[in-house]
């Protein structure tokens, strides 16, 4: 019975379906939908119509799929295969996909399709982004060259189709990145993968990593936008990763690249995880030796590019505390990348439909003017400038002066292929500030000194200050303030696991760098020396001991984590002569009656300390009434015990 839930159906006839060619080879010929085999005088039906329309070569692994047609039903359906799908063992697999393969004319379906690929048309593909080998050649959707005579098709994980045209993203550009130094820097930053992977041809370039960190609504990931639109659609299925994933499947991402700008957005996404070991492989382009099933030696995957990363944290902050990381990543923080979420808004919106329509014309200037060694020479020249303009230099700045200077270089070549131009001033200014930012911080020595600064302010009550007492029993060492510097004694054991806790890999590099610096007073040919140590009141032992030579302005800093004085010490004090005296606020725990039941709390760590000793702190004002500071008296010796 026929009704609006059962419809007729009309099918169009097997042999007036289009896409179903005209093939007679072998003794084989298709008709009416069907292959048909010729045996002895009559043709025999062997099943559904199927032939093979286009072979592929993979141009990167040398293997050859097929393109294999079929009719289903009443339509065509075509499937990409590998060639070892013409076996008699796996052809039938091709029936999940809606082939007619019956186990009986397996035979003749591999025979009549292995006939079919002889008469197919053959093209290339290429799984490798960025620079051929020989540097005359760019891989990206298509195969980029001078002539255009080879051709090759992507088949790849990343989305590299365009989407609108270059004037329109030229517009775009124009509108919300011109004039905004910072979306200038990362626009350049895109486009340095082109010029890294273009010079390491002729000179060993790590992949240049930028990462940007900073807390959320700065415009970190519009940034990153800004740097991989112009090759790519700009989102996760195109040239956007995360970090979410293991060490091994994220470098996949990167193999075979030399010259396509990635995005690794979120590194927050890894909470609680090393970055040391996947920065270095990043940087270094060459993923580990592997063996291959059968042991053999497994054909390592190499890439030279740029990687914009984000995240709210600094990734040296999660790193080892090493120096090569430092001179591996140029860290940007805490950058206001666009003026407002509304500009924010804009750019991305303005980059989903407009994107992978500029690196064309890019590379193509880079082919028609420079060789990699040609090119090298004018790196050399924007690194120097690079250099000149650093504020301060140490004995990093030549080697990051290189990676500043790709960037640079990067945007003079936008400058030279777009009437659209790039503030290459503003922009080495930038890069400038930023480098001033980050010098003081990336020698051992310095990062070490940081280290160990807060750890004492963190666990100043394990300490002996200025001859305050302290619990002997969780005794770590002693601070004087000595006239040209602040001395800090640590137990050496206690010293070494705090910095091995915070990602320094060998605690006697990070001491002999201190010594080296005179930051360190060591007895000769080591780095600590022998002293007394108390274990009680009247009990001490010798032990061996960092002593360290701080500067003296750690003395403020130490001061300023000691504990406040506030109005409830003027109640407890009554009608003294000195309660006049300026006291910084001071909360009174529910247990304080008088004042030897008076606590006091830290403003720097919110930790609880002891009660003070209050008959000495009267002394100590009496002794003294021309202070005006009450804190100078207590940051002296009037703490006699402490939690």
């Amino acid at each position: 019975m026929l009704n609006e839930t059962n419809p007729i159906v009309t099918k169009k006839p097997k042999d007036k379906i289009a896409e179903i060619p005209r093939i007679a080879l072998g003794g084989f010929h298709i008709a009416n939908g069907y292959l048909y085999k010729r045996m002895k005088d009559k043709s025999q039906q062997i099943c559904r119509a199927i032939w093979i329309e286009e072979t592929k070569y993979n141009t990167d692994t040398k293997e050859i799929d097929v393109v294999i047609g079929f009719v289903y039903r009443d339509r065509v359906e075509k499937k990409q295969v590998s060639r070892d799908i013409l076996m008699d063992n796996k052809i039938q697999t091709l029936t999940k996909y809606g082939a007619d393969i019956p186990k009986l004319s397996v035979p003749y379906i591999v025979n009549f399709l292995t006939l079919t690929e002889e008469e197919s048309k053959e093209s290339q593909e290429h799984i490798r982004l960025g620079w051929n080998e020989e540097r005359d050649g760019y891989y990206h959707n298509e195969y980029l060259s001078l002539n255009m005579e080879y051709q090759s098709k992507y088949k790849g994980d990343f989305k590299l189709v365009s989407d609108g045209t270059k004037q329109t993203f030229l517009s775009a550009v124009k509108q919300h990145i011109s004039g905004r130094t910072p979306l200038e820097f990362m626009l350049a930053c895109g486009f340095s993968a082109v010029v890294n992977g273009y010079i390491s041809k002729h000179v060993k370039q790590d992949t240049l990593i930028v990462h940007l960190a900073g807390e959320s609504s700065t415009g970190k990931t519009t940034a990153a936008v800004t740097a991989i639109a112009p090759f790519g659609k700009p989102d996760t299925d195109g040239l956007m990763k995360t970090w979410n994933s293991t060490m091994n499947a994220l470098l996949k991402e990167f193999a075979n690249n030399h010259g396509v700008p990635l995005v690794l957005d979120e590194s927050s996404s890894k909470e609680g995880e090393s970055f040391t070991t996947v920065l270095y492989q990043l940087a270094e382009g060459k993923e580990r030796s592997r063996l291959t099933k059968e042991a053999e030696k497994r054909q390592v995957a190499t890439w030279n590019t740029t990687v914009i990363a984000t995240g709210e944290h600094k990734l040296t902050e999660k790193s080892a505390k090493n120096n090569g990381l430092v001179v591996r990543v140029l860290e940007f923080e805490s950058i206001k990348w666009t003026e407002s979420a509304e500009h924010s808004q804009k750019i991305k919106e303005a980059f989903s439909t407009h994107y992978g329509t500029l690196f064309e014309e890019y590379v193509q200037h880079i082919l028609q003017h420079y060789t990699p060694e040609e090119l090298y020479h004018k790196l050399e020249q924007a690194a120097k400038t690079m250099h000149d303009n650093f504020k301060v230099q140490d004995k990093f700045s030549e080697r990051i002066s290189m990676k500043y200077g790709v960037i640079l270089l990067a945007a003079q070549l936008f400058n030279d292929c777009f009437t659209l131009q790039l503030n290459t001033e503003e922009m080495i200014e930038f890069m400038a500030k930023n480098d001033l930012r980050q010098v003081g911080k990336r020698t051992m020595d310095q990062k070490a000194l940081s280290v160990i600064e807060q750890f004492i302010l963190k666990n100043r009550h394990h300490f002996e200050v200025a001859g305050t007492t302290v619990n002997y029993i969780d005794f770590y060492g002693k601070v004087t303030y000595k006239k040209d510097c602040t001395e800090v004694i640590i137990i050496k054991k206690v010293l070494d696991d705090e910095l091995k806790k915070c990602g320094f890999a060998s605690t006697e590099v990070v001491m002999s760098e201190l010594k080296n610096n005179n930051y360190l007073n060591a007895e000769a040919g080591k780095n600590t020396r022998k002293r007394t140590v108390p274990t009680s009141e009247d009990k001490k032992v010798p032990q061996n001991v960092y002593v360290l030579r701080l500067p003296k302005t750690f003395k403020l800093e130490l001061t300023k984590s000691l504990p406040n004085l506030n109005d409830n010490l003027v109640e407890t004090m009554g009608n003294h002569p000195f309660v006049n005296l300026p006291i910084t606020p001071l909360e009174k725990t529910s247990e304080a009656k008088d004042m030897n039941s008076l606590f006091v709390q830290s403003n720097v760590n919110a930790e609880v300390y002891p009660k003070l000793p209050p008959r000495k702190l009267l002394n100590k004002l009496e002794n003294d009434p021309e202070s005006n500071s009450f804190l100078e008296l207590f940051c002296e010796d009037s703490i006699e015990e402490e939690l």
